[in-house]
């Protein structure tokens, strides 16, 4: 046993002696990261640091690799307190940036713990998703006199290069807290209609926005009994910036008209219109609908079939004006006597020039595409009515349209109404034949100033109508014009004054006329007596020389 015991103490000896030197190798240089993950745009520094357990320095070599995909080296910059000791030189090749230390002079060595090198890198915009790792590489370490301190070392910084921030903002569903949609949710979807009993005053919806996003309602109450409220659900996306307001008109049913507590079923098990057919397909679950008859119908009757034992009634027969839309309210009583249903068919009635006349052609439009954001619903030559929104920064819309070969179009404006109003454009489309006609129309929604900017919560806001035009409407023109080109555009009543900046021009330019006019005037004024005098003058000197 006492043999054993030089040699133990020996190999003590020789793992004391040898802990330094490990602990040497593996915390002489530490490399660190700003940031463990970054996107597109982003900014990361690896910075490496000393922490002076080898004394001074002679000379040292650093490499660093990375993912030149992923990312890009910006500069390569000293450590604070290794300037005017040592020279850097530096150099950044595809997916590695390498810096070479030198001590300027004998004299310059030096020894002090800290920062030492520091690289600059950012995150290319659209990187593909995944691991950016970066291997630090530590070589040709030498002190003053040359002599080797430690062997080359290296260590690797992992980094994840995440996805671009989602500008989605959709919702995925939406559900109110009482009663149902009118029509199937869809996230492309941004109008809905809806009905409830008298008895319901207030209304709250579940939403869920897509990934990343969220959302916001602007009210919770409802109208008076008879009246529509709209709710309006407005979506940000995860970049903060892009929003979408989806909108769903709440009909609260008067009291006379609410469901009433009995048997039996209040149903419409078909209703057809006997002009022109609903722009929606009819479901006894639907209970709101919409419709377009020619200028010449007048009067419109419905063909209902209700369920057994049900009867209903329709308020009224007579349209509106040219233009205008109005209301049929189908009131359906079950067999009880009691329970009652509503459904809503809401005629617009087309204006007497905007009327199909009689003649060849087709006046159809092959595509409607707005420069600015995109329609509510997919286009289609049969459709004739759409709806869209748009930021409260954008003061004007124009379309680009394609009619049918032969067929021309215009629309009637431009410029769009103040924050929160709604625009509608009619796009009148003539046949070949010139008489045949075909009005599209698109009623555009210009979102409140501070629904289109702020980030903080919708607050309900008054309507607003639009500001007065500079020119009256022309009507009365129809002029063809180009396919696949944007469409002339008409003045109209209620719209904010178009190009204003050529308006001032022109005023100013009327002022500079009036006042050269006013000025050759005065001159041809004083021009008589000044030259009479001047006669005069030069005929007495005459006088006088004789």
């Amino acid at each position: 046993m006492r043999r054993w015991l030089p040699g133990l103490f020996l190999a003590l000896l020789l793992l004391l002696f040898s802990l330094p030197a490990a602990a040497q190798e593996e915390c002489a240089f530490r490399g660190t990261l700003s940031a463990k993950e970054g996107r597109g745009g982003s900014t990361v520094d690896l910075t490496i640091y000393y922490d002076g357990s080898l004394g001074p320095l002679g000379s040292f070599v650093f490499w660093v690799d990375f993912d030149s995909q992923r990312l890009a080296c910006q500069k390569v910059s000293l450590g604070e307190g290794l300037r005017g000791h040592y020279t850097l030189d530096d150099t950044v090749g595809d997916g590695q940036a390498a810096a070479v230390y030198t001590q300027k002079t004998a004299d310059t060595a030096y020894g002090d713990a800290g920062e030492v090198l520091k690289c600059r890198f950012q995150v290319r915009e659209g990187a593909p998703e995944g691991d950016g790792d970066f291997r630090l590489r530590t070589a040709q370490v030498y002190s003053p006199q040359g002599e080797p301190l430690c062997p080359d070392r290296e260590e690797a910084l992992p980094f994840t290069v995440l996805g671009p921030i989602s500008s989605t903002a959709a919702l995925l569903d939406l559900t109110p807290s009482q009663g149902a949609l009118d029509q199937p949710f869809s996230p492309e979807q941004f109008f809905y209609t809806m009905t409830v009993p008298y008895e319901v005053k207030t209304l709250t919806f579940t939403a869920a926005p897509a990934e990343g996003a969220s959302c916001r309602v602007n009210r919770k109450n409802l109208g008076a009994g008879g009246s529509e409220t709209e709710f309006q659900i407005t979506v940000t996306a995860a970049d903060g910036k892009t929003k979408q307001v989806y909108r769903v008109t709440v009909y609260r049913q008067e009291k006379e008209d609410n469901l009433e507590s009995g048997t039996g079923e209040a149903l419409l098990l078909s209703l057809v219109p006997e002009t022109g057919q609903l722009d929606q397909a009819f479901s006894p679950d639907r209970l709101s609908y919409t419709m377009t008859v020619p200028y010449e119908v007048k009067a419109l009757t419905f063909t209902a079939t209700p369920a057994e034992g049900a009867s209903c009634r329709v308020n009224r027969k007579n349209l509106g004006a040219g233009g205008s839309e109005t209301e049929f309210q189908i009131t359906v009583t079950a067999a009880d006597g009691k329970t009652k249903q509503v459904y809503r068919v809401t005629v617009y009635r087309q204006e007497k020039e905007d009327n199909l006349e009689s003649g060849a052609g087709e006046a159809l439009l092959l595509s409607l595409v707005p420069e600015t954001g995109q329609l509510d619903q997919a286009f289609s030559s049969d459709k004739l009515r759409y709806t869209m929104t748009v930021p409260f920064s954008v003061t004007a819309v124009t379309f680009q349209t394609q009619p049918a070969p032969g067929a021309s179009c215009r629309v009637n404006r431009k410029n769009l109404g103040a924050g929160g109003s709604d625009t509608e454009f009619l796009f009148t489309v003539t046949a070949a034949d010139g008489k045949t006609r075909q009005v599209y129309s698109v009623t555009v929604y210009r979102e409140e100033k501070e629904s289109s900017s702020a980030s903080g919560k919708l607050s309900p806001s008054p309507g607003q109508s639009p500001a007065p035009s500079s020119s009256p409407p022309r009507e009365d023109e129809d002029g063809p014009y180009p396919t696949s080109v944007p469409v002339p555009v008409e003045g109209e009543e209620g719209q904010e004054a178009a190009l204003p900046e050529i308006l001032v021009e022109n005023q100013d330019r009327s002022l500079a006329y009036t006042l050269a006019l006013a000025a050759f005037l005065v001159l041809l004024y004083v021009s008589g007596p000044v030259s009479r005098w001047i006669f005069q003058k030069k005929e007495k000197a005459g006088k006088d020389k004789k």
